[in-house]
């Protein structure tokens, strides 16, 4: 009835969830039933046997870490075989039959040269699973996500300070509310950073992200946590 539907809440990052693995889906096969030369055959059935849905989710988040990393979030990729060939762009925009039965089946437009996601939404949703994605959603925490300090500065929390990026924050405080395991490992980022400073920037996100959520921390102990640049208003 009226009021079971007032209880119903559908977050948006639960809607690019389920219109992405939609998307990919319809494309799989329209690929399928398309008539393709020997070697897109091929790359196909290997897509297939190894998870069509899975590999283009994997191709879209690596390219909007990439996006990312290499053109501080510029959407637009512009793209020449002869001129980029040998660059971090061939593995998104290369000749490879893979890549480009991917990109083909991915949000992505193409002008002339030049690339890029449908929606500046769709580049900032994939750059979000990158840090915890739909394919993450383990409810027990691994403490060993957040255990080698080693390697705290390879973590995606750790590339860049994501309080300038409100969308990303969004997408990621939703899924804090869907995911305790997230929740546990952003918890664990901002303990890390008592202890190391190489934990700062990924701790200070983290706390953003869990403020934005909604989580309270009037009982924790937040004495000697590092978090510079976190935003902590609206929680």
């Amino acid at each position: 009835g009226k009021s079971d539907l007032s209880r119903l809440r559908i977050t948006r990052v639960q809607l690019y969830d389920t219109f992405v693995q939609h998307w990919l889906g319809v494309n799989k096969r329209r690929l399928q039933d398309n008539k393709l030369d020997r070697d897109n055959q091929v790359a196909l059935e290997g897509l297939l046997e190894d998870g069509f849905e899975l590999n283009g989710i994997r191709f879209q988040q690596y390219l909007a870490a990439a996006i990312f990393r290499e053109q501080e979030g510029r959407p637009v990729v512009d793209y020449i075989q002869r001129r980029d060939g040998s660059s971090w762009k061939a593995k998104f925009f290369g000749t490879d039959p893979d890549i480009s039965l991917l990109r083909g089946a991915s949000l992505l437009s193409r002008v002339g040269t030049q690339h890029r996601f449908v929606h500046r939404s769709i580049l900032e949703y994939f750059y979000s699973c990158i840090i915890y994605g739909p394919g993450d959603r383990r409810e027990e925490f691994d403490p060993h996500l957040c255990s080698n300090s080693s390697s705290i500065g390879d973590h995606p929390l750790s590339q860049r300070n994501l309080v300038t990026e409100p969308s990303i924050i969004q997408f990621l405080s939703e899924r804090v509310q869907l995911c305790q395991g997230f929740k546990q490992q952003l918890l664990a980022f901002i303990e890390q950073s008592k202890t190391d400073g190489r934990a700062s920037c990924a701790a200070a996100n983290a706390i953003t992200i869990l403020v934005k959520a909604g989580v309270s921390f009037h009982n924790a102990d937040l004495r000697g946590i590092r978090v510079p640049g976190a935003d902590l208003s609206g929680g």
